[in-house]
């Protein structure tokens, strides 16, 4: 009986100790998955958001002018962002704060 007892309790005791050596390597992993997903994301930030943000500044900006000129031609009220000395095809250089 003593010799069932001591198989069974060295099982169980290499069983802990595989058990404690996998959650070792799971901390592991999690560590390194989570600086990957960081890492994915500020590359997302600097890479991705901030490019697409800088190529919409002229279509912001064309609407702008665009809603101005529609405010101004509706009001008659003389929109500061217009140049009144162009022709009206010309483009004007806006001077928005972004």
């Amino acid at each position: 009986m003593s010799c069932q007892i001591a198989r069974k309790s060295s099982a169980f005791f290499d069983t802990m100790t595989y058990l404690n050596a996998q959650m070792e390597q799971l901390k592991l992993n999690h560590a390194a998955v989570s600086t990957l997903r960081s890492g994915i994301s500020s590359l997302h930030q600097e890479a991705v958001l901030e490019p697409v943000k800088l190529l919409a500044l002229p279509r912001r900006r064309e609407n702008i002018f665009t809603a101005c000129k529609k405010n101004a031609a509706m009001t008659q009220y003389a929109c500061p962002w217009i140049c009144h000395d162009c022709s009206k095809d010309a483009k004007c250089v806006l001077m928005l704060k972004w």
